[in-house]
């Protein structure tokens, strides 16, 4: 007779909207209720999907995969189904924030960038169509305030590791075996999930 085993996952990049959290556990996104119960599997791709982030109405999903190869940018809609590509770039590209209007997707790359490894923001819209370089310099983080504004005073990008009104010092990580969420609110996913 086999024992009973409680296993707990590797969950990282959770993003919150209202009562629904969207994590990556075993290179895929899952849904599961704030309240808890059972997750559900919404991508299934052979390649990875990472950081995802709710729409600011929370109807739609965004993240970085490389179901085709290079991480690229995708959507899809928050109850599941096929996701599509929005970017192109051949480069890496890392999901970071969506526009208040819900028009455009953000993310960072250094694709068309002297340097490998210096980030800058893009945004690309849902409809489809080319990305736009943000006017922001080298950053791979950006917030917008409840008004529409970007990052913190003069409209800069905040730097990495950093977003307004956390109310933690600089860079500070959520304890072991919790995550913070995009919007700032911690979640308990499970019991020594490791570092995120």
């Amino acid at each position: 007779m086999l024992a009973s085993v409680t296993l707990s996952g590797y969950y990282r990049y959770p993003t919150i909207h209202g009562d629904t959290i969207v994590f990556v556990s075993e290179d895929d996104l899952w849904t599961v209720p704030v309240s808890g119960g059972p997750a559900r599997r919404l991508t299934s791709g052979v390649g990875m999907a990472s950081h995802p982030c709710f729409s600011p109405d929370g109807s739609l999903v965004a993240f970085s995969g490389s179901e085709e190869g290079i991480r690229e940018v995708y959507v899809m809609e928050a109850r599941g189904g096929p996701a599509r590509r929005l970017t192109f770039l051949g480069d890496e590209a890392w999901v970071v924030a969506w526009t208040p209007d819900r028009a455009e997707v953000v993310f960072a790359t250094s694709s068309d960038q002297p340097f490998a490894k210096v980030f800058w923001l893009q945004a690309v819209p849902v409809a489809g169509g080319p990305a736009r370089l943000l006017p922001h310099g080298p950053a791979r983080n950006v917030a917008f305030g409840p008004a529409g504004g970007q990052g913190g005073s003069g409209g800069e990008a905040l730097p990495p590791g950093r977003q307004e009104g956390r109310g933690e010092a600089e860079g500070a990580k959520p304890p072991r075996g919790g995550a913070e969420a995009r919007d700032g609110r911690s979640a308990d996913l499970s019991e020594g999930t490791g570092p995120l």
